[in-house]
């Protein structure tokens, strides 16, 4: 199986509704996308996190909560890691 490379992994999750997760990789992106992401369990507790990751349990509706919460929320790009003008 081949892997997406960097353009389409990225194209995406951009046109993503969410993503549902539990790698840094996703959180990671998706802060600068805007694409909310769902923790799944605590794997990324120690991570920044910005308003775009909403983290979930395994128990019971944990996940199905989650999902409502990605769905039916505005998100935007976080400039948590500043404006992308750093060679400047």
């Amino acid at each position: 199986m081949h892997n997406l490379g960097t353009r389409r992994y990225l194209s995406t999750i951009k046109n993503a509704a969410f993503v549902l997760e539990n790698s840094s990789s996703v959180i990671l992106k998706d802060l600068v996308l805007g694409t909310p992401s769902i923790n799944v369990d605590n794997f990324q507790e120690a991570r920044i996190k910005t308003e775009t990751v909403i983290d979930s349990t395994l128990a019971d509706r944990g996940i199905e909560e989650a999902i409502d919460k990605a769905l039916f929320r505005d998100y935007t790009s976080s400039k948590l890691f500043g404006y992308g003008q750093t060679s400047e």
